[in-house]
């Protein structure tokens, strides 16, 4: 499956992926994260134009390995193959208690979640 960089028609950023598997067109985020799935390319290319670079905010859980569980997050910076986050309360909040930056190198859906 050949990945399609999609950038932002005016300015030129990086939204995301877009890749074809055997029943539909996938867009991803700029780490490779699923989005959504859907018939055409062109509906693909839609849901990066709309979602893509807004799709990384909001809360998300992480699996921390030297805690050995699962934390909310929020993305500070993503890059195609690394992801940093900020540990936060389940509301995405920065509280000192929970506070832990963490580099995530070529994340998947087995170490890093959307949640909200």
């Amino acid at each position: 499956m050949d990945k399609i960089a999609v950038l932002h028609e005016e300015s030129g950023e990086f939204l995301g992926w877009i890749l074809k598997d055997t029943t539909s067109w996938v867009a991803q985020t700029i780490f490779g994260y699923t989005i959504a799935r859907v018939e055409t390319e062109h509906d693909a290319k839609k849901v990066l134009d709309e979602k893509g670079l807004h799709y990384l905010k909001g809360v998300w859980q992480y699996h921390d390995t030297s805690d050995n569980d699962w934390f909310s997050c929020v993305i500070t910076n993503a890059t195609e193959h690394k992801v940093t986050v900020i540990r936060t309360n389940e509301l995405g909040l920065q509280v000192p208690e929970v506070y832990k930056m963490v580099t995530l190198l070529s994340p998947t859906d087995n170490d890093l979640v959307k949640v909200s």
